[in-house]
Formats: structure tokens, C-alpha cells, sequence
């Protein structure tokens, strides 16, 4: 036959529920707003955010990729990532880039032309990291930060002209 709890125990058993539901909730609280600070830090940003898995798909895109290249993030997801470079050559390229981050752990930066949906492509910078799990040490995933760098390019471009003017 089982031992009934003492009154002193079921109230101890009361107050440690009580305070398990507020560590709960305070939990909760503070992770719901650590997500709303990333995702206005995300939503703000002028670059775009995206995860792939190992082959290349993508897992997620931030929203402003809208902004960005007109494409919505939503339906983005699933499609791999050679979708998105304007010139064929340099697919295969970013392909052996992709394979080299997956070999070496190593964070890659690299520029290639960028397709957008609605207007004609432009350079972007996209430095790559890989996502790796502490536990195995394995790759789980690719996160890219891509940047426009149309501006910079111009600038270069302007500069070698210059350069070339002052030679010629």
C-alpha cells in the first residue's frame, strides 16, 4: 500500500509547481523576446540572410530578399542556389566554392553576378559560414549573408578608368 503525502509535502509539492510555472513562463517571455529583437534585426537588414542544407538547397531566406531580388522568401525555400547566378560558367565555379566549405570548415567570401527576378543582375559579395554541430562536428547547414555591391563595383570600374587615363 502506498505511503500518502503529508499535508507539509503536498504544499512543498504545490510551491515548487508554482515556481517551476514561473520559471516557465519567464523562459518563455525572455525567448519570445529574443526572437522579436532578431527578427527586427533580420528584417532590417539590407542584406539578405539565407541557410542551405549540404547540397545546395535552401532552408531559409530572409524576408527582404523581396527588396533585394523580388523573389518571396516563403517560395524560395527548396530551390538550390545556382536559381540565383546570372552567369553559367561560374555556377560550377560556386558549386567547388560550396564543396570547399563543406571540406575545409572554413568561412568562404566570394562575388558572382546575382539574378533577380524583376530586374537585370548585379554583383553581390556572399560570405559563407558553415553551420556546425558542437556535438558531432559535422556540417549541418551553409548560412550566407549576401550583399549587393553594385556601388563598389561602380566605383572600382570608375577608378580603373582613371588609373588607365593617367597611364595613357
Amino acid at each position: 500500500m502506498a505511503i500518502k503525502p503529508t499535508y507539509e509535502e503536498l504544499q512543498q509539492r504545490v510551491k515548487e509547481s508554482e515556481r517551476e510555472a514561473v520559471e516557465r513562463k519567464q523562459a518563455e517571455d525572455a525567448l519570445r523576446e529574443n526572437e522579436e529583437k532578431y527578427r527586427t534585426l533580420v528584417e532590417g537588414l539590407e542584406d539578405v540572410i539565407v541557410s542551405f542544407s549540404l547540397d545546395g538547397t535552401i532552408l531559409y531566406c530572409s524576408p527582404n530578399v523581396n527588396n533585394f531580388g523580388g523573389y518571396d522568401s516563403k517560395e524560395e525555400i527548396g530551390h538550390h542556389f545556382s536559381k540565383y547566378i546570372a552567369d553559367e560558367e561560374v555556377k560550377q565555379e560556386l558549386q567547388e566554392f560550396f564543396q570547399g566549405i563543406i571540406k575545409r570548415k572554413k568561412t568562404i567570401t566570394f562575388e558572382f553576378r546575382y539574378m533577380p527576378k524583376s530586374k537585370d543582375p548585379f554583383y553581390v559579395e556572399a560570405k559563407a559560414n558553415p553551420i556546425i554541430n558542437e556535438k558531432t562536428d559535422e556540417i549541418v547547414s551553409i548560412q550566407c549573408i549576401v550583399r549587393d555591391i553594385t556601388e563598389r563595383k561602380q566605383a572600382e570600374e570608375e577608378l580603373r578608368k582613371y588609373r588607365d587615363h593617367l597611364r595613357g
